[in-house]
């Protein structure tokens, strides 16, 4: 199960963390990715850390779905694929900055 492999220490639920890394549109498209799963019922933690290695962008859960979503702006899909195969779960999406944000592709 998604929840047990995620590193909590200093993370905190439904809270948008940022790297100082990260670009403004990606920072931007991840709020906003998070603004929308609060609003429709899911958990989420932003910058995940697991137990298998890796840090996700925003790993979600709820009673029903755990899944992986990844925002995808300056970095490259391979790398994407790389990250697949540390992470605990297959189940990873891609939210790209470069096209409007669809809450159907989403889910």
């Amino acid at each position: 199960m998604l929840q047990k492999e995620v590193i909590l220490k200093d993370r905190k639920l439904n809270c948008v963390r940022f790297r100082s890394k990260e670009s403004w549109p990606h920072a931007l498209r991840k709020m906003e990715v998070c603004y929308w799963l609060r609003n429709n019922g899911y958990n989420f933690y932003t910058e995940a850390e697991f137990q298998t290695g890796g840090r996700a962008d925003i790993v979600i859960w709820n009673d029903v779905d755990s899944f992986i979503v990844e925002v995808l702006h300056s970095e490259k899909y391979e790398s994407i694929l790389k990250k697949k195969e540390k992470y605990p779960s297959r189940d990873i999406r891609i939210v790209k900055t470069s096209e409007q944000f669809d809450s159907v592709k989403l889910l």
